[in-house]
């Protein structure tokens, strides 16, 4: 069955193939970015052309490009989506990465415990990414299972080190994306338009119908938030262990 979208810009109605899911396309009325869906593969290459995605990173080494996706969801929603639960949740915000139209991206960590006991607590620990809108209000949230951080922060630098790539890449159009267990679709796509070829990179959580789209250079700053927040988050788990 085909994917049914709408464009967020103008609100063209659009329709895709089942095998768009993931990829980013161009609007026909607007040429503005249209994310189909999130895809079935942690990360995803598209060219226009058949070209492999080492190719395209050259000497850039990482099994990122080729694991499948585990069983979705994360420790940390299930913990909060309990019922009939007494939840104690710990925030500590780390960066905030400007994005267009105010829908900024917010990165923190966070530790929820389940209280099971007088004495005893069920504990886990991960990250944030929660999406603002333009009155700095939090519209949606994702969330990265400890054990996840790393493998978005080895995704973000294969991202970036093509993002320097496809500055003067000769092809029409090029997306790479990477979705995490819970939904967290974070990418960079590359097209010609009248003006020449541009690059634009996005967030979108879950469920938001728009992305968050930043400058493509903004990726590193969130790149260095998640290393942050796993030091953060290192740091924490040790305090709880040392108690």
């Amino acid at each position: 069955m085909p994917i049914r979208c709408v464009c967020p810009g103008c609100g063209q109605k659009l329709k895709a193939k089942d095998k768009m899911a993931g990829r980013v396309v161009t609007c026909p009325a607007c040429s503005g970015y249209v994310l189909v869906s999130r895809s079935a593969e942690r990360v995803t290459v598209h060219f226009e052309d058949d070209v492999s995605a080492q190719e395209t990173v050259g000497t850039i080494s990482s099994t990122v490009l080729s694991r499948k996706l585990p069983d979705s969801g994360t420790n940390v929603r299930r913990l909060l989506t309990l019922r009939g639960a007494l939840l104690v949740k710990e925030f500590s915000e780390i960066e905030t990465i400007l994005c267009e139209r105010g829908n900024n991206i917010a990165v923190a960590t966070i530790v929820v415990a389940r209280l099971v006991g007088p004495n005893h607590a069920e504990r886990t620990f991960g990250v944030t990414l929660q999406q603002m809108d333009e009155s700095r209000a939090f519209v949606a949230h994702g969330f990265l299972d400890h054990d996840e951080v790393d493998d978005l922060i080895n995704a973000l630098g294969v991202i970036n080190a093509m993002a320097a790539k496809l500055a003067d890449n000769p092809r029409d159009h090029t997306e790479v994306t990477y979705v995490t267990r819970d939904g967290i679709t974070i990418g960079l796509c590359k097209d010609c338009d009248t003006n020449g070829r541009r690059r634009t990179a996005f967030v979108q959580i879950e469920g938001q119908r728009e992305p968050a789209f930043m400058l493509v250079e903004r990726l590193e700053i969130l790149w260095s938030a998640l290393k942050e927040a796993r030091e953060h988050l290192v740091d924490v788990e040790a305090s709880f262990d040392d108690r």
